[in-house]
């Protein structure tokens, strides 16, 4: 439910309520595991340019470049990553 709500959300153009269901969905698990990398980038993304919130952004982008095996988007998210700590510092 929580999965759905979140495009939903995305298509109206609420992207805080989209990045709210989608943590949940993370929360309680991703039904479709081969969904996972897809979750995590995208509530990375929303919080970097959506929402401006690059503390959840890095935790997202890091948690994808530790926890998503095989994924072609492992060196992006590792990059985005670096270059956020270095503007948080």
């Amino acid at each position: 439910m929580h999965e759905f709500c979140g495009y939903l959300s995305m298509i109206q153009g609420d992207y805080g309520a989209a990045r709210e269901h989608l943590l949940k969905v993370l929360e309680v698990g991703v039904p479709n595991k081969k969904d996972l990398p897809e979750h995590i980038m995208r509530v990375a993304r929303l919080s970097e340019v959506k929402l401006g919130d690059l503390d959840t952004a890095l935790e997202y982008y890091e948690r994808f470049a530790t926890e998503v095996v095989g994924h072609r988007n492992i060196y992006f998210a590792a990059q985005k990553a670096a270059q956020l700590r270095e503007k948080l510092k």
